[in-house]
């Protein structure tokens, strides 16, 4: 709501100082009218795009179509999160969300629901109804539970707060979120906010008991804590006892007793759109079903909601989601489109890639240009003779023929052919349209706005854009052909509409100015909505880790 600045009453004559009031109080009801006429539109409009995206979305099934990035990456008809594109512009709103709240609530001591917004800074949580409401410091001895975003924290108190060397116990009530919920066991994470660091505490609570335990940081009493939790786990029962784990490792311990149980009960693991582990329906994009376990290696398969299989592959740590085997991508229809051989987190060989039939299209190895080993036709025949080759297949995606030439074993060239009609992706000359990164992260990506329902819901990755062009050097078609968030999109189709009148070098093949389509990848990264910097997480997990534990607060 808009709110005017009065300014100080000089003249003391009734008339003045009525009138004065009368004309700001129809400024003020004129602005606020206005405002909501504003944002109600605002929010159908984003009501519509999204439900539009959502379909999209299940539609394709990340199906894209045969593309070059900028980084002269091939984008193989799918786009998935092992799929690099190479050079990306890169988008970080570290600030905005630090000053924007999330969409959450909490529930009092009597019960009572307040929706709203909240935010946590510094070990403070700041709670409004509205975006422009009045801001109220929320406090553990006023609430039973409390949601922000994809997060529940709990109230907790008589718990011990774990230093290396020592420990003291915290009677009063604290937030702890929630990381681990099954069958009345309930695992939190604590944080105590110091004066130069933050400690880390480890909180459980088992069935049928009230007490809330801490896992120790002395080796001795964590073992000792560690043998008691995981009493139902021959193999963790035994590393422990073999002191393979020590209390640095204790959240990896939570994540692979987590998959463990998982196994032994057919559950299923729920992901947001960009692979965070969420318990929020509203966010699910994919599941993940646990196929088979081998002490702590797990063989994972992944699917989309409708069952349609994405991939599946084994891994020796999931808590580092270290690859480890053999790992398959799928067509919609269930078929291999790609398959790799991992060992120990590294890639071990080459990528093979797949025709829709079965047949396989190519073997390549992605480095920063990447090295073709061998490349079959259709018809089965390794055309790649001497480093060189020369290929055309069908884009059933788009519907259209790509043609490739391959010299010393790299891409050299690629165009697509629909209706008679070709457009380069790859050429004797790029346009010089590459070399304007600098322009385009100035006058595209810093001018972008996230909104916070964009970070709440974790909503990072990358955004692919589809740039055309034309023989003139201009711009001439923008799509985007992997959105991020209905909003986030729009915007960028706006921005880059803006840079249209920007003459840019048209690209050359056989010295003849011809149309390419570019394709920009944008990486979006935001920092974790609950304020914690990498910095401050590297003192509590191992390098490598990747968050997203279900959060699901009791009773809620």
């Amino acid at each position: 709501m808009a709110i005017c600045n009065y300014a100080p009453f000089i003249d003391d004559e009734l008339r003045i100082k009525k009138e004065k009031n009368r004309l700001s109080m129809k400024i003020t009801i004129q602005n606020y009218y206005m405002k909501m006429m504003i944002r109600t539109l605002s929010f159908l409009i984003f009501i519509l795009m999204s439900i539009s995206a959502i379909g999209q979305a299940n539609k394709n099934h990340n199906a894209v179509g045969e593309y070059i990035s900028m980084g002269e990456q091939i984008i193989p008809g799918y786009y998935d999160k092992h799929t690099p594109v190479g050079f990306s512009l890169n988008l970080y709103k570290t600030e905005l969300m630090r000053k924007h709240y999330s969409p959450g609530f909490y529930y009092d001591n009597n019960g009572e629901k307040h929706q709203g917004y909240i935010k946590l800074a510094d070990s403070t949580y700041y709670f409004k109804h509205d975006q422009e409401g009045e801001v109220k410091l929320l406090s553990a001895k006023e609430c039973s539970a409390l949601v922000m975003g994809v997060d529940s924290f709990a109230i907790v108190n008589n718990f011990n707060v774990e230093y290396k060397l020592h420990h003291f116990k915290s009677e009063r009530k604290e937030f702890a979120r929630v990381i681990y919920e099954r069958n009345d066991t309930i695992v939190y994470e604590h944080k105590r906010a110091g004066l130069k660091d933050h400690v880390w505490t480890i909180l459980y609570k088992l069935p049928d008991s009230d007490c809330i335990h801490s896992f120790s940081k002395k080796d001795s009493k964590f073992r000792q804590k560690a043998l008691a939790f995981f009493a139902d786990w021959d193999y963790m029962t035994q590393a422990l006892n073999d002191n393979r784990f020590e209390p640095f490792y204790c959240r990896e311990m939570i994540e692979l007793y987590k998959y463990h149980k998982l196994f032994k009960n057919g559950g299923k693991i729920y992901f947001s759109s960009t692979w965070e582990e969420t318990n929020n329906p509203k966010c699910y994009t994919y599941y993940g079903t646990v196929t088979h376990e081998d002490g702590r290696r797990f063989s994972v398969s992944y699917y989309y909601l409708d069952g349609t299989p994405v991939y599946s592959g084994t891994y020796s740590s999931l808590y580092h989601k270290k690859m480890d085997g053999r790992f398959e991508w799928y067509f919609q229809d269930g078929s291999v489109r790609k398959s790799a051989q991992y060992t120990n987190g590294e890639l071990n060989g080459m990528i093979s890639f797949y025709y829709p039939d079965g047949r396989k299209h190519y073997e390549v190895r992605p480095l920063s240009e990447p090295f073709f080993n061998k490349i079959w036709n259709e018809q089965g025949e390794n055309i790649l003779k001497g480093g060189k080759a020369k290929e055309s297949f069908f884009d059933p995606i788009l519907n259209r023929t790509i043609h490739r030439e391959y010299k010393g074993r790299k891409l050299l060239s690629s165009y697509a052919e629909k209706d008679g009609e070709i457009i380069y992706q790859l050429c004797d000359k790029n346009s010089n349209f590459l070399q304007n990164t600098n322009y385009i992260e100035r006058k595209v990506v810093k001018d972008l706005v996230i909104l916070p329902q964009d970070f709440s819901e974790m909503n990072e990755g990358v955004l692919l854009v589809k740039v055309i062009i034309g023989v003139d050097g201009y711009i001439t078609e923008v799509e985007i052909i992997k959105g991020i968030t209905p909003f986030v999109d729009s915007q960028v189709i706006t921005l880059f509409e803006n840079i249209k009148e920007k003459k840019f070098g048209a690209a050359k093949h056989d010295k003849k100015k011809v149309k390419q389509e570019i394709i920009i990848p944008i990486e979006l990264g935001l920092i974790n909505p609950f304020g914690y910097s990498p910095r401050e997480k590297e003192k509590i997990e191992p390098p490598g880790f990747m968050s997203g534990l279900p959060a699901v607060t009791p009773g809620l």
